[in-house]
Order: structure tokens, then sequence, then C-alpha cells
């Protein structure tokens, strides 16, 4: 599967004049589902966070999508925004996913459509710089430095089981120098 081009330019004089980006078909619907698959799939490899990805059914000319398997699709696209944690960027706005059925339920518009896709975009063409947004730290160090807490380890004249010397029973800290007297160090 490989990404499609987004529409996101639909407009009113498009609905005025009925051209193809008037109309929301199977094959728009399949973009899209294709696309988020595929950022879903980027976004969850770059953040090691598994992403909950609701799986729909392909669409059919002969078939209409239910306002649950939209509100499905759509709350896939919005977990994937909120999962790839970006800062506020213009355009990557909250995609709304609790559409109702029914006569007198509003349904979505071309503006919606619009912004499905353009979020989806944003994130295909930032996730190269996903990195950047997150914080990565090393191992945390708390209490007495660590060259201290090892001080009974670097006189290589003391026996190892044949005196009380007190030694480190694990090579971390747990947290401030209490906890690393009373748990870290124990006498053999």
């Amino acid at each position: 599967m490989k990404y499609k081009a987004p529409i996101v330019d639909r407009s009113l004089a498009d609905i005025a004049a009925r051209t193809s980006k008037a109309f929301f078909n199977a094959r728009d619907w399949q973009r899209v589902y294709d696309n988020a698959k595929i950022t879903n799939a980027l976004v969850a490899y770059l953040t090691s966070v598994a992403i909950q990805f609701d799986i729909i059914a392909d669409p059919t000319v002969y078939s209409i999508p239910t306002a649950t398997e939209l509100n499905a699709l759509l709350a896939n696209i919005e977990r994937i925004r909120v999962s790839a944690g970006f800062p506020a960027i213009d355009g990557l706005v909250e995609i709304k996913d609790d559409w109702t059925a029914g006569s007198a339920a509003t349904a979505p518009d071309y503006l919606d459509a619009n912004d499905w896709e353009r979020v989806i975009d944003i994130l295909i063409s930032t996730i190269g710089s996903l990195t950047e947004y997150v914080i990565y730290c090393g191992v945390s160090a708390a209490g007495q430095p660590r060259f201290y807490q090892h001080r009974f380890r670097q006189y290589d004249w003391v026996p190892l089981a044949e005196t009380p010397t007190r030694r480190a029973r694990a090579n971390v800290a747990v947290a401030g120098a209490g906890l690393t007297r009373n748990n870290g160090y124990r006498r053999y």
C-alpha cells in the first residue's frame, strides 16, 4: 500500500459546479482509510506507542457507510493525531468523531472532509521531525553520585566472601541517599 495524494482543496464552487471533488465516493473513503493506516504505522513505530486502529470493511459502490463506520474512521485519525504529540501546527485540528445518523442530525460537509485529509497529510509530511518533539532521557540518577556509591568496590585487597564488607547489591540507586543506604547495600 502506498500513500496517495489527498484532496484538501474542496470548495463551495466545486459543490455548485458538481465537479469530482463535490462527491465523497468509495475511492475517496478508501484513500482516507489507507492513508490513515500508513500514518498509524509510522507514528506507532516512531513513538513506540501502540495506537488502537479500528478495522473497517472496504466500501464498494453498492454499500453506504453508516455513521458508526464513519465515526470509527474519524476516531482512528484523531487517535493518530493525539498519539503523535505534535505541538500546535496550523491545520492540525481536532477531528469530530461523534456524528449521528438520521435526517435531523447534522452531517459532515466538504470542509470536514478537507480537515480529515489535511490532518493525515500534515502528520505524514512532518513525521520525519517527530523525533525532535520527543524528549529522550537516559538513566536517571538520584541520591549520591555513582562513584561514591561504589566506593567499597574500589579495593581489590578485600576478599569477596570472607569479610563483612558492604558491597552494592544493585548497580542503580533507587532514589535519595537514605534509600541508597537502606536498600542499595547489604552486608555479606
